[in-house]
Parts: C-alpha cells; structure tokens; sequence
C-alpha cells in the first residue's frame, strides 16, 4: 500500500468510527464512492476496531499495525529482527515503546478473556542483575496497588530464553501535557486533572512505593465516559519504603543516575544518596505542575541534556528556578515587543483590546495562553500568588521545606480551587537572604542586594516596587541589574488581579476571626455566630473595590514617589518604571493618577530618544489610548494621529503596533460620530490583522467586533450581526469567557440585540456582562458601569421600569463618582435616567437630567454627535409630556435637521427622530406636516428593521392615529379610510 493509498484508508476509517452503526453504511457508501477495495479495507479496520477496542486509537496507530488489520501487510510487526510474534499466551500486536532496559508491546490476550494489554519485556543482553532487579521491583509495585489513577498489573512469566516479562493494563491515552493542550484545558481544569494525578501518587506512597520518575509521559489520559482519567505508568524506577520488594534494588542502583534530569528532585541527584523519601515524588509532581501551567519547565531541557553529569546534579541542587508567573513573564520579555502589555476594552467603540501598551504577543507565546484558554496577561495573573507558592514548594530544595506528602499538596490545590488561604507562602525575609548568600557565596561581599517590597493588601498579599541601589561593579553591571530590575517590577505589576487579592484579603479576614475568638475564650459570642454576621456585612462589600484602595494607597502612590527619588540619575529607567506605573493604574480603571506618569515616561522619552523611537512613538500611543479612556476624545485624536502617521513610516504598514494605532483611530472615530471615516480605518486594520495575526488572534478578533460596532452605528443593523457573532464566538474560544475582551463582546452583542428590538436576549447578555465585570474589575470600574447601564437600558425597553430605575440610578452615581459629571459614559445615563423617567409619567423629575446631558454633551462634544441628538430628541419628549409644544417641536425640528446631516437620511435614528416629530406635529394640530414626517420615517424603518420591529409597528399605529384625529378636524377628507388601510399595515393585527 502506498502512503497515499494508506493515508486515505486512515481518514476514511477515522471518519467512520465518529458515526453510528445506522449511518455508517450510508457514509462508506459516500466516502468511497465506487472504490470496493478502499471500502473492503476500512471495514475491516472497523471490525478489527470493534473486536479490540482502543488497538486502533489513534494516539497508538502505527501505519504498519494499520496495513496488517486491512490484510495488506505480512501478519505481524514482530516478524522484524528482534521482536517476538508471542510471548506465552499474548500474540504481539507492536511496539509502544522502547527504553534502555527493555521494550514494551502492544498484545493481545485471548484466554480466558480477551483484552488489549501491555507487555513489558526485558531486554536480550539486559538480564544483569541489577536490571532484573529494577525489573521485578517494578513488578511488584505495581501489583501492590489498586487505584483508577495506576495503571494495574495483570499477569507475569518469563520467556522461553529466560527473560522476564510482566503484562498490565493497556492505556491507550496520551501524555498529561498533550492531552491539557489538545483539549485547551483551563487552568481550572488542569488543577483538577492534577488532583487526580496527586491522589494516585499517595495511593502508591501508602503501599511504601515511590515512583522517583514522575513526568508526562509515564501520567497518560484516556477518555472513560466523556471524562478525562490519568493514569500513571512505569514504575520501573520504583522504591520501597515498607516492602524490599527485591533486595537487590538498592544496592545496585547505588552510583547511578535513575531518573529523568528535567524532574529530577536534588536529593535524588545525589548519587547513592539512601534517604530518598515521598518527597521526591513531590518534587517531581510540582515540575509537572510548572509545566502544565506555564507550557515550560524551570530548567531548560536542552541545557541539562547537553550538560555532563556533574552539571546536572550542580544544576538540579544549586539553581533557583524562577516563579512560573516569573517564568511567564519572561517568555513575554524575550518573544513580544518591547513594553508590558494589559488588557482593556469598553463597549463604546474606544480602546483596542490591548489597552495601554498595545504591543502584540508573538504566536508562540499566544499558543501557550491560547491552550489554556486564556491570553498570556490573564495566564500570569491567574498563576501568580497561591500557584506561584504551591509550585514553589514543591520545588524546594531542602527537603524538609517541601509538602510532606502528595496528599498536603492535593489539599493545597483544592484550597487554591475553593478560593480559601493556602499552606504554601511566599518565604521570609530571612531565608530568602540566606538562600542568596548560598547562591552567590564568591561574589557576595562584592556584589550589592537589590532588594524588594511587595506589598499588597491586609494580610500580607500586597505587591509593592523594586528600589534598586547603585552596586560597587562596574557600570555595565550596574546597567544590567537595573534593567532586570526594572523588567521585574514590570511583570510584577501587570498582573495585579484586584478580583483575585479581594477574595483573597476577605477570606483571611474571615479566617483572623474564627481564629480570634477560637482564642478568646472571655468572649460570649460564638464563632459561627460572629462568621454569619461576618458573612451578611461582607455583602455589601466589594472585595475587589477593596484591593484597588489598597493597592492604589500602598503599591503605585508610593512607588511614583520612589521612582523620582532612586532613578533620577538614570531617565529612562525611570521612564520604563513611570510606564508601568501608568498602565496600572489605567488597566485599573484610576486614570486621573495614570496621567502624570504616562506624560513624565512620554515627556523624558522624547528628550532622551527622540520622537521617532519606538519607545517614544508607544508613549505617543498610551497617551491617546489613556485621553479616550477620559472621554477627551479631541485630544486623544490628536496624539492618535501622530502615532499612526510616524509608526507607518518607521515601522511599516504591517506592524503590529502600526496596525493597534490604525484601529484605535477608527474606534476612536466611531466614538465621536465619525462613522464613515471609522469605517475606512477599522476595515483596513481587520484585513491586514486577519493577513498578517490569522483569524484567531485576539487583535483580529477585537477588529471583528468594531467592525460590527461601526456598521451598527450606520444604521446597517442586519449587516453587522455576522461581524458580532465571529468576534464574541472567537473571544469564547481563544480567551475564555472571563476575559474582559470576551465581556465586552457580550455587551456588544446585546446593544446589537437591543437595536433590533430583541430585547430578553440582549438583556441575557447584559447581565452575563455585568456579572463578570463585577467579579474582574469591582463595582466602581468604567466598565463595569458600562455593563450596569446597558442592564438599564435594556429594562427600559422591555417597560420594567422599575427595575431599571434601580441600574440606572447606581450607574449615574458610579460614574459621577468615578469619572465626573462631563464624562461622556455619564451623559449616557443622564439621557437614558431622564428618559426612563418621562416613561414612568415623572417628566417634572426627568427634566433637570435631559436638560444637563444635552447642555453638556453640546459643550464637550458636538451637536451632531448622535449622544447629543438623542439627548435633544429625550429633551423634547419631556417638554412635550409636559404641554410645552413650542419649545419641543424647535428641538425635533433641530434634532431632524442635524441627524440628516450627520447620519444620512436613510439611518434609522433619523427615522426615529422623524417619528417623534410627527406625533408633536399631530398634538399642535399640523396633520400635513405631520404626515410626512412619519411617512419618511416608515420608509427608512421598514427598509431598515423590517416591518415587524417595534419601532416600525409604533410608527403605523402613530400613522393611523394621526388619520382618527385628522378625521375628526376634517370629516370630509377621507382620513377614518386611510387610518383603517395603515391599520390593516400593523403585523399581527396590533390595532
């Protein structure tokens, strides 16, 4: 068979075995056509498939095993030099695997019952007596256990020739790390996956076996019931602690090497070191943790593989590796432009999902996030703190400092899981000392300690700066600490979570207390009653509210003052650390405090680098990015231009940060009404995103999603849906359903919804916002806000005005305090609180807040902005509600004219506006004008939203209520006739 013959079996068969025994018939008929031979092959790779179940799992199939089940090959792959066709009872199917001491088989057992097994035979020419050993010590670890993460022993013998062999279970799964990543599971789910891995660890620990050769490919996951199930293998280097298991097993592995270097524990390093306990295990899971958390282990692989023996083991007990956060943070240094990155969107059309940097991961570090569902910012946050703690712990290298047992740290990570304080710490201030002294014992006395403060929060959790003194080396070394230095402080500060410290901060509170009175034993109160009344006060508070006072008052104010007094000798390191200070506080959401910095780090950079550094041309960007967030739209456009216009020419038109500049200025542009002029640049960012980043990237994603916002505000409502739904389903896919970027889409979406009368789903999706803005970013966030307000306005919608009285009353006080009274976020509710309150038959109260949204939204942007047209158009509502005709109808009339000429006649909030227009045309008796106005306005809404949108249906009935009335001025004119034909024109017979 040849490969091309044998790869279109393969993908035939693979197709087959997804379907049913009822469709199958009819999908071979389809997939092989009139190939009888193609069709005789895969049918018998499917009764072989259904015989065997697993032999032909597609982990395990060999192109060879497959040519002999379609009877196109010799019988067996044993018939190769050296491989048995049997071996006692099992007939040999082929190789899984192969290793110095011997070779594992795939075979088939047929009496007393048939089964798929593993064989592991040993070696001709490894029969020493140290290998049988390890061979038989194996053996028995294996069948002293009885655990559905172990893999089981079922037979044993020995060869014709003497060899020993032993069959267990066959487990036809692949390694954990590739199963995490095939499946892109989330770091929730790998924890969770891990927690089984840990519970067949201590099983084996309890029968006095430990495994000493932890790592992916001996923690295999098959799928039993559409769940994932790990299951460990190879014991070959297995340990007793209670049984001898063999008595020759230790004394003949003294002086070698048994292990593999990369999870390899210090102790176990040391060759013929007696004292191996449990604990080696754990170091070995916690290298397993690092990798499936961070994509990487704390040593490089390829350096001990190329490193002698005594390197290794120098290696393995001397070097710290770094955190995984740390780690992570690294990998974003060497593989991303320069500068940290965040992450920010908002629904109104003006932040790249990038946020303050902009800067764009490279597609290997996103594959990495990707994988876990997650982008690398969210990645490092989400490790950073108990995960950083409880990796670190296993990885100690003084035994006695490690988690005793598998089982301790299993609980660890079930704490982790519950949102409840954790075993595992950062270390003290001592040790870390003596941990440095013992690292750099020669150049000790020489070198200067940089020292941290990293404090966050209450209960010892808080992050704080990097102060960095001038070492006695040289200049050059001086340069090089002060740019880890400042690297550091870097990552440590872009993964402040305030949601994740905030539970944290509440729960140790929680815990001081039943502590507390557990000791206090004057005190009446009992401790579950205190807890419960702990718990009802704790509802009102927001803990992620908490931690960004925190870390506002004891993190970033303090480090600006820092940073001016320690590196006023060194500017630009001074204005990496104002960077970073800066984009904190906007990913925050405190931007009056990012503002000073982001101008001092913009202002030395252009002293010291000159405006067309890269450098510079990103301090430009954040500026602009920083303005919009303010709603000082003007100015951002200003420094937003700039940007783009000198990154085309000193990056290219394809660079990553040219093409972040080029969608901020559009979604900046849809912002201020701008609508055409957005169009032509958002458009152009998404064909060259989807050219250069591919379909997936999250930039890409984020220009899908604008591209919608756009053609929404053009009125092309129908057009921008298919733009939404690949955006917020990419967002899903690649980020995650907590990521901010995702959330925003699902506001987006629902505002789309909203536009097209389908209001319960775009209220669905609001709340599903709302909720995830409140658990990421706190109450007080812009955001946030954004969500609570679209919560508002969809209940407004649906007539609940009750309820959303209360959303938009919460929202305007949000912002008030969060943003001031001249924010555009907060004209928005202004307008909408107004409006709902006219509703509700309270004009005298709505007036005071349409007349300051207006007023305001006139002064600060334009008065063709479509936020103040809408406030003029609500204005005029009130005043008519309440009999002032004259006043009303000028502000319509106003209203018409400039949507006209801003909007186009065919957009369907001229519609609207028109609409409104004629029902104050009617009630001043001015029935002709009247009925142009809502003829236009039907014409564009039917064409627009379809007959049977709300808006279209109200604007027949208004039709045929103008006619009753006109009718009843003029008997003779025919008008009862006409309002009976516009009647006939409401869908569903709404008369």
């Amino acid at each position: 068979m040849n490969p091309e013959r044998f790869q279109a079996v393969a993908d035939v068969f693979r197709e087959a075995c997804q379907r049913g025994p009822a469709e199958r018939s009819a999908f071979l008929d389809d997939a092989c056509g009139g190939d009888a031979e193609l069709r005789a092959q895969v049918e018998v790779l499917l009764a072989a498939d259904e015989t065997h179940p697993g032999f032909l799992a597609e982990s395990r199939l060999g192109e060879g095993a497959a040519r002999r089940a379609a009877g196109v090959l010799a019988p067996d792959s044993s018939d190769q030099p050296g491989h048995p066709q049997t071996i006692g009872k099992y007939r040999i199917i082929d190789v899984l695997g192969e290793g110095g001491m011997g070779v594992v088989y795939r075979a088939e057992q047929t009496e007393p019952m048939r089964r798929t097994v593993a064989l592991k035979l040993i070696r001709l020419g490894m029969d020493s007596e140290r290998v049988v050993a390890r061979f038989d010590a194996e053996r028995q670890a294996l069948a002293l256990m009885d655990h559905a993460s172990v893999a089981r022993v079922h037979d044993g013998g020995m060869t014709a020739d003497g060899r020993p062999y032993f069959v267990m279970e066959y487990v036809s799964g692949i390694p954990i790390t590739d199963y995490c990543d095939r499946e892109r599971l989330s770091v929730a789910q790998r924890l969770a996956l891990f927690l089984e891995v840990c519970r067949g660890v201590q099983h084996a620990h309890q029968k006095g076996i430990i495994h000493r050769d932890i790592k992916p490919s001996n923690v295999l996951v098959m799928t039993q019931d559409d769940q994932p199930v790990p299951r460990i293998i190879d014991f070959g280097v297995a340990k007793a602690t209670a049984q001898r298991l063999t008595e020759r097993t230790l004394f003949t592995e003294q002086g070698q090497l048994v292990g593999t270097p990369e999870y390899m524990s210090p102790e176990q390093a040391e060759m013929g070191r007696l004292n191996i306990d449990t604990r080696t295990d754990v170091y070995a899971l916690g290298v397993l943790l690092y990798e499936l958390l961070t994509g990487t282990l704390p040593f490089d692989s390829g350096t001990l593989r190329a490193a002698g023996f005594a390197e290794i083991h120098r290696i393995i007990r001397e070097s710290e590796p770094p955190k995984p956060s740390t780690k992570l943070s690294t990998l974003r240094a060497d593989r991303e432009p320069a500068g940290p990155k965040s992450a920010a969107t908002t629904t109104d059309g003006v932040i790249e999902e990038t946020g303050i940097d902009g800067s764009s991961s490279s597609s290997a570090v996103l594959l990495i996030a990707r994988n876990r569902r997650t982008d690398l910012r969210l990645l490092m946050r989400d490790v950073r703190g108990d995960l950083d703690w409880i990796v670190m712990k296993c990885l100690e290298k003084e035994v006695a400092r490690r988690y005793a047992s598998a089982s301790e740290l299993a609980a660890d990570i079930e704490r982790h899981l519950n949102h409840q304080p954790v075993e595992a710490g950062p270390p003290g201030a001592v040790y870390r000392v003596r941990k440095f002294v013992r690292r750099n014992r020669a150049g000790v006395t020489a070198a200067t300690l940089v020292s941290t403060a990293l404090l966050v929060g209450i209960a010892g959790t808080a992050t704080g700066l990097v102060r960095a003194i001038h070492a006695r080396d040289a200049e050059a070394e001086t340069r090089r600490q002060l740019e880890q230095v400042t690297e550091f402080q870097a990552s440590m500060l872009s993964t402040i979570d305030p949601a994740h410290m905030g539970r944290r901060i509440i729960a140790d509170l929680r815990n001081r207390i039943r502590q507390g009175l557990g000791d206090d034993q004057s005190s009446g109160e009992s401790v579950e009653t205190a807890l419960d009344s702990f718990d009802r006060l704790m509802t009102h508070v927001n803990g992620t509210d908490v931690a960004l006072t925190i870390v506002d008052e004891n993190v970033l104010a303090p480090a600006g003052e820092v940073i001016g007094q320690d590196f006023a000798g060194q500017p630009l390191v001074e204005a990496a650390l104002r960077e970073t200070v800066g984009r904190t506080y906007g990913d925050l959401g405190l931007y009056e405090q990012a503002r000073p910095q982001l101008a001092r780090a913009l202002e030395i950079r252009q002293h010291h680098l000159g405006d067309d550094h890269p450098d510079t041309l990103t301090s430009v960007h954040r500026m602009g990015l920083l303005l919009s967030l303010t709603g000082a739209y003007d100015e951002a456009k200003t420094y937003y231009r700039e940007a783009l216009k000198d990154r085309r020419r000193v990056l290219g038109e394809d660079a990553p940060d040219t093409l972040i500049s080029l969608h901020n200025l559009g979604a900046l542009c849809t912002s201020t009404g701008r609508f055409e002029e957005a169009e032509i640049y958002l458009r152009e960012a998404l064909e060259r995103r989807r050219r250069v980043l591919g379909d997936d990237d999250p930039a890409t994603l984020s220009s899908l999603s604008y591209v919608g916002r756009v053609l929404k505000a053009r009125g092309r409502l129908d057009e921008a849906e298919p733009y939404y739904r690949e955006a917020l389903e990419g967002h899903r896919q690649v980020l995650g359903d907590e990521d901010e970027r995702t959330l925003s889409c699902l506001s987006d979406m629902g505002s789309l919804l909203r536009a097209m009368g389908r209001y319960e789903e775009a209220l669905a999706l609001f709340r599903e916002a709302a909720s995830g803005y409140r658990d990421v970013l706190g109450d007080n966030h812009r955001f946030t806000l954004i969500a609570i307000d679209n919560v508002g306005g969809a209940l407004l919608s649906l007539e609940r005005y009750g309820e959303a009285e209360q959303y938009l009353r919460q929202a305007l006080h949000g912002r008030r305090e969060a943003l001031g009274n001249e924010h555009p976020d907060t004209l928005t509710t202004l307008n909408n609180l107004g409006h709902l309150l006219n509703k509700m038959n309270r004009p005298e109260e709505a007036l005071p807040y349409l007349r300051e949204a207006m007023t305001t939204y006139r002064e600060s942007q334009s008065p063709h902005h479509p936020d103040a047209l809408i406030a003029a158009h609500n204005l005029a509502g009130v005043l008519r509600s309440m009999g002032e005709l004259t006043e009303a109808e000028g502000l319509y009339s106003e209203a018409v004219d400039l949507a006209r000429a801003s909007l186009g006649e065919d957009h369907w909030l001229t519609a609207v506006f028109l609409a409104s227009y004629g029902n104050c045309l009617v009630e001043m008796n001015r029935y002709a004008e009247a009925e142009a106005s809502f003829l236009d306005a039907y014409a564009v809404l039917e064409a627009s939203l379809g007959p049977d949108h709300k808006r279209t249906r109200n604007v027949a009935k208004s039709i045929a209520a103008m006619h009753d009335a006109w009718h009843e001025a003029d008997p003779q004119g025919g008008h009862d006739a006409r309002a009976d034909e516009w009647r006939t024109k409401i869908p569903n017979a709404e008369h």
